[in-house]
């Protein structure tokens, strides 16, 4: 997946699919539009009932679809008001029950990651599709309502979602100028050489059960 960044928040301000806040509270950052994009452009294929895990902002045009938060909470931006309050490692939801499975950058937050993937898969039926998103070149980024734990490289979630049939990850890029400063700040540092200096800003999980 390659957008330009200009591409993308104009798809944005199109289809008033404001991820990360309103307009008012300035641009849309171009790792969240790319996660943003790839969850509009899956939309057909989500089967319900759809739960949206760890979910600050509602993407109501989702079918059949309901969030899940450990509590309810605000932030200068969102309410944050969940259908169900509870934890992605302890769903109140039976073997099998849930056609999609949405995750996105809440996973880092989990201090119990492999308990948490073994939810997922325990409560999607069979087929079911599971969509996760985390920030891997990123900053920390905890609050008072959560930790930050995690930063997971490709061969990780290849390795967290073995037990799923199929499991495709893509990277989440960073923008033209951020990888040309990334690749001056790799050799300053001697970060590895050569191919060791791969560095987006995420990944994007697709995984049938």
């Amino acid at each position: 997946m390659s957008y330009s960044y200009e591409e993308l928040m104009d798809w944005n301000i199109q289809r008033q699919v404001y991820p990360m806040a309103p307009p008012e509270h300035g641009p849309t950052d171009y790792h969240r539009a790319q996660i943003e994009r790839w969850l509009w452009d899956r939309r057909h294929v989500m089967e319900g009932p759809v739960i949206d895990a760890g979910a600050e902002f509602r993407r109501e045009y989702i079918a059949d679809y309901k969030t899940l938060n450990t509590q309810s909470y605000d932030t200068p931006y969102a309410q944050v008001r969940p259908d169900y309050e509870a934890s992605v490692t302890q769903m109140p939801f039976r073997d099998g029950e849930i056609g999609t499975l949405i995750c996105t950058e809440t996973l880092e937050h989990v201090p119990n990651l492999f308990r948490a993937v073994g939810e997922i898969k325990r409560v999607l039926r069979p087929g079911g599709l599971a969509l996760i998103a985390a920030p891997f070149m990123w900053p920390t980024h905890d609050t008072e309502h959560y930790a930050d734990y995690w930063r997971i490289t490709e061969q990780g979630w290849r390795f967290l979602f073995g037990g799923f049939e199929g499991v495709t990850v893509a990277e989440i890029e960073m923008r033209k100028p951020a990888r040309s400063l990334w690749s001056h700040i790799a050799q300053w540092e001697v970060m590895g050489s050569g191919w060791e200096s791969r560095a987006p800003t995420g990944y994007l999980v697709e995984a049938r059960k």
